[in-house]
């Protein structure tokens, strides 16, 4: 489970109150919102990679050697992956190989075109 309670991070020289939320796991879930509002602040203290000023986050615990179990995908998420990979090598590579296999299947992702370079996905163009 992750769950944020009482969170607040600095922002631009401003203190920002990030909304109380429990997400359970194998839930998804997308943020909406106008610009500004602190959607990607959110991700990015769930995801980890922005630390809380104060508040409590509880987060499931990241295995050595393994994926992030709670994965934040960019507006963008074409600027996500390295353009000199395909998304298989890049996939394999922060999955240790081919262990993201199962999430492919669980998730019902048909061809994904794992050999193409993440420009080939610009503006929701999924070609194989």
């Amino acid at each position: 489970m992750l769950r944020l309670h009482n969170g607040r991070i600095r922002y631009q020289r401003q203190s920002l109150m990030l909304p109380d939320i429990t997400i359970n796991p194998g839930e998804v879930v997308g943020l909406t919102g106008p610009s500004g509002c602190g959607k990607s602040s959110l991700a990015r203290v769930l995801a980890g990679i922005q630390t809380l000023d104060s508040g409590w986050l509880t987060a499931p615990q990241q295995k050595r050697g393994t994926a992030n179990p709670v994965q934040w995908v960019i507006q963008q998420p074409e600027y996500a992956f390295n353009p000199y990979l395909t998304l298989r090598r890049s996939l394999e590579e922060s999955w240790r190989n081919n262990a993201y296999k199962p999430l492919l299947a669980k998730y019902g992702s048909v061809k994904v075109g794992l050999t193409a370079n993440p420009d080939s996905f610009r503006a929701g163009n999924c070609n194989d």
